[in-house]
């Protein structure tokens, strides 16, 4: 990722619009839930800076290192951990009263791109 070119920017942003769009698409169909666009992007944005905060800093903070997939593997705990907190406050200012429980946890995590998505990164990383 680095050295960011204008075709590579055009990529990703294209790649994440049709990311959110399929999901988006996904929770309607099944669930018949539909977010204002406003909140919906407060949600990506969240989720975008996780993903590229994991690929940019993360992962080449702990290339080549002794241990680097236990220390990869601390940091995406933090890096989840720290995601679901902020989503947690974002629910509850937004006027959601979501009950923090193992359930909203885990599910925050997987929708967080999280757990899928980090893993993804790390296996295409190195």
């Amino acid at each position: 990722m680095k050295g960011f070119s204008v075709k590579t920017y055009l990529v990703h942003v294209t790649a994440w619009m049709i990311f959110i769009t399929y999901e988006l698409a996904a929770v309607y169909f099944f669930s018949g839930i539909h977010s204002g666009i406003a909140t919906t992007l407060i949600y990506y944005v969240l989720y975008i800076l996780l993903f590229y905060g994991h690929a940019l800093l993360v992962l080449p903070l702990t290339e080549g290192r002794k241990g680097a997939l236990w220390m990869r593997m601390a940091f995406l705990a933090l890096e989840l951990t720290v995601c679901i907190a902020i989503k947690y406050l974002l629910d509850r200012k937004l006027g959601y009263s979501p009950l923090m429980t193992r359930r909203y946890f885990f599910l925050g995590c997987w929708r967080s791109t999280g757990i899928a998505m980090e893993l993804v990164i790390t296996g295409l990383y190195g």
